[in-house]
């Protein structure tokens, strides 16, 4: 799964079950500021879908 999130760290847009190591593009199809990639089907298995917020910790800088 990759998971896309916005400046505010809210979910924008995710792509389940990807294939490892594709070279396949997969857009997010709106600006981001963070990518994350997990294995596939934790979205799923957690319930994570739009709108779910990314914690980052308060040290990490912004990326402006």
């Amino acid at each position: 799964d990759i998971l896309f999130f916005d400046n505010t760290n809210k979910l924008v847009h995710l792509h389940q079950n990807t294939t490892p190591m594709s070279e396949a593009l997969l857009s997010s199809l709106v600006p981001i500021a963070y990518a994350v990639e997990v294995r596939a089907g934790v979205s799923r298995q957690f319930g994570i879908g739009l709108g779910a917020v990314l914690k980052l910790p308060a040290d990490l800088p912004n990326p402006q």
